[in-house]
């Protein structure tokens, strides 16, 4: 978010470490309003993290690594929650590290910035991973579920939200 006492600490460690220069913190996007803002970057890093409970809650659904996948960048994300299923198989346009990790992410953005391949055009993987989460896809997934888990149709009442 863009408010509250995270927001505060952010801007406190920017200014503390002199890199007001170098880091701009930019307000929400609505990425509907702006579908090709994402395009401008030429990386997309998402180090979330566990909580600190017992219950190690991570992210549970990477729109937003997503998004940055649609507009063709390559992406590094931590293993904290459901990333692996964002960004499947690939490897060469994402990365995921291990959370926490600062060292594992500083590498994989080396290792990406030194091969360069990973900034060429990832289209296919994009259209993959789009097609992955279509609605369709998503309504047949819980479809064949349903079934597997009972053996027969059901009437089923389902809220969701769109990522279009």
């Amino acid at each position: 978010g863009n408010s509250g006492d995270q927001l505060n600490a952010v801007q406190e460690a920017i200014s503390t470490n002199n890199l007001s220069q170098i880091v701009n913190l930019v307000p929400f996007v609505d990425m509907t309003e702006n579908p090709d803002y994402l395009s401008s970057f030429d990386l997309y890093i998402q180090p979330s993290k566990f909580s600190n409970d017992r219950h190690k809650r991570g992210e549970t659904f990477g729109i937003a690594g997503l998004e940055a996948i649609r507009s063709g960048l390559p992406v590094i994300v931590t293993d904290a929650g459901g990333w692996a299923e964002v960004i499947g198989n690939e490897r060469h346009f994402a990365s995921i590290v291990n959370s926490g990790d600062p060292a594992a992410l500083s590498d994989a953005i080396s290792r990406m910035w030194a091969d360069g391949s990973c900034f060429s055009s990832n289209e296919e993987y994009a259209k993959d991973r789009m097609d992955h989460f279509s609605i369709e896809a998503r309504l047949s997934g819980v479809t064949d579920e349903i079934l597997r888990a009972t053996d027969r149709c059901l009437d089923v009442s389902m809220f969701s939200t769109s990522t279009d």
